[in-house]
């Protein structure tokens, strides 16, 4: 699935781009805005960018559990080379020693991912505080095309503003590409 995102001036252009999406074909589910009148999405029936599109906790969740993984293997090797805590540091605590390292780390990435916006959408953020609204778009990748060709002949006033997969990456900083 490839995300596409749009800039609209006002959420009742953005829900005339709704309007147009949906009779497009695009599932009601798979578009989503985001922008700082949320009554005005509300009232426009447009569904608001939920919890894991506006903050990063999974992308950077998954950071956290990747760096608690590779600490606690580093870990796990010391031990077992250095001797530290001798004959006890078998498989067992090997599994247990990763499984609170892991654990932790994700716990730890996902307080944080709370506190930020998705790595996707945070360059968006001047516009949706000057007033526009930012709509998320899921597509298929064989209807993108297809899709992108009707906005813009329709909307010419509406900007994609880029467009990324729909899969978290959590090794990216900012994969959304414009165009």
């Amino acid at each position: 699935m490839k995300r596409l995102y749009y800039l609209t001036h006002s959420v009742d252009e953005a829900d005339c781009l709704v309007s147009d999406l949906r009779r497009a074909g695009v599932g009601e589910w798979h578009i989503h805005g985001l922008s700082t009148d949320d009554a005005g999405l509300y009232h426009h029936h447009i569904h608001p960018a939920h919890f894991f599109q506006r903050y990063d906790l999974i992308h950077l969740g998954e950071r956290g559990a990747i760096i608690g993984l590779c600490i606690s293997l580093v870990w796990s090797y010391v031990v077992h080379v250095l001797q530290l805590i001798p004959n006890s540091f078998g498989i067992a605590e090997v599994v247990f020693t990763t499984l609170v390292f892991t654990l932790f780390g994700a716990w730890s990435g996902g307080l944080m991912g709370i506190s930020r916006l998705n790595y996707h959408i945070a360059r968006f953020q001047k516009d949706i505080d000057s007033g526009a609204c930012l709509v998320l778009v899921d597509l298929p990748r064989r209807k993108v095309s297809q899709i992108r060709r009707k906005i813009q002949f329709r909307h010419p006033g509406v900007i994609l503003a880029g467009y990324s997969s729909t899969i978290t990456n959590p090794f990216a900083r900012s994969p959304t590409q414009t165009g």
